[in-house]
């Protein structure tokens, strides 16, 4: 099940000494991440490989969730493309496609599609593999990852 939460990000924060080196530790080649507070962890936004990416600490300096903004399906494994391809979203206009990785868990993938004619959209949710695990409505895709994404404590939640 993805559950949908409106996240509250402050920005301009100071970040404690144990998240900062945790963050240099897993990715010691970013010097310019900015960070921001969202839902009790430390979100590191940066540019990695040429996409946008974000990970997610807990105050312990623990990794608890990144997040790779794709854009496009063309970046998703080819598994993830075909299995879309042959699904009932196919001809609907792909709006944005991110891979979300948990410590110890496996990689998701959520593709945001558009709707003909309308604001609202679907996020399908696939594994590593291609294979479909679930979709959800989304009624901003705008703002659909700030609004519709699973944070790092409800990710192992049925």
């Amino acid at each position: 099940m993805i559950i949908c939460i409106v996240g509250q990000a402050s920005f301009a924060i100071e970040v404690p000494s144990r998240v900062a080196n945790a963050f240099k530790e897993v990715f010691p080649q970013v010097a310019d991440a900015a960070w921001s507070a969202d839902e009790g962890y430390y979100v590191a936004t940066f540019t990695q490989n040429e996409f946008e990416t974000r990970v997610w600490f807990d105050a312990q300096g623990h990794w608890v969730m990144e997040q790779i903004d794709w854009q496009t399906l063309s970046e998703a494994p080819s598994a993830i493309f075909n299995a879309f391809s042959q699904g009932q979203y196919a001809q609907n206009e792909v709006q944005d496609v991110v891979q979300i990785q948990y410590p110890e868990q496996a990689t998701l993938v959520a593709i945001l599609v558009g709707m003909p004619n309308q604001e609202n959209g679907y996020m399908l949710l696939y594994n590593e593999h291609g294979e479909f695990i679930d979709s959800n409505e989304v009624f901003d895709t705008a703002h659909w990852l700030e609004a519709c994404r699973m944070l790092p404590s409800e990710a192992n939640q049925p």
